[in-house]
């Protein structure tokens, strides 16, 4: 019985992060990797530690397209915020549709 109790414990801990995890990025001097981070995003529970994640990469300026990993995860926090809207189309499908436009028909 409390072998099960520790392995829902243990479950529990793996999906989300503590909320002193995300604390600790508000306080930080050190940049810590995108794999990092990309992790703590995944088990985040709230709109709340979704931005301080979001804050941490902007204090550190790597939500840039210089740094890719920073970056693809800014742009999805961003878009699960609500702060920009997801592209309608793929690449593909615009040049598709810019070349149909072109032709005219």
């Amino acid at each position: 019985m409390l072998k099960g109790l520790f392995d829902g414990y243990s479950e529990h801990r793996s999906r989300h992060a503590k909320q002193a995890d995300f604390e600790h990025l508000q306080e930080t001097e050190y940049l810590y990797s995108s794999d990092y981070l990309q992790s703590l995003y995944g088990r985040s529970g709230s709109r709340e530690q979704k931005t301080i994640l979001l804050d941490y990469m902007e204090r550190f300026e790597v939500d840039d397209t210089d740094y890719e990993g920073y970056y693809t995860l800014g742009q999805d926090i961003k878009m699960d915020l609500g702060q920009i809207k997801p592209e309608p189309f793929t690449p593909a499908q615009k040049a598709w549709i810019i070349k149909y436009m072109n032709e005219g028909v």
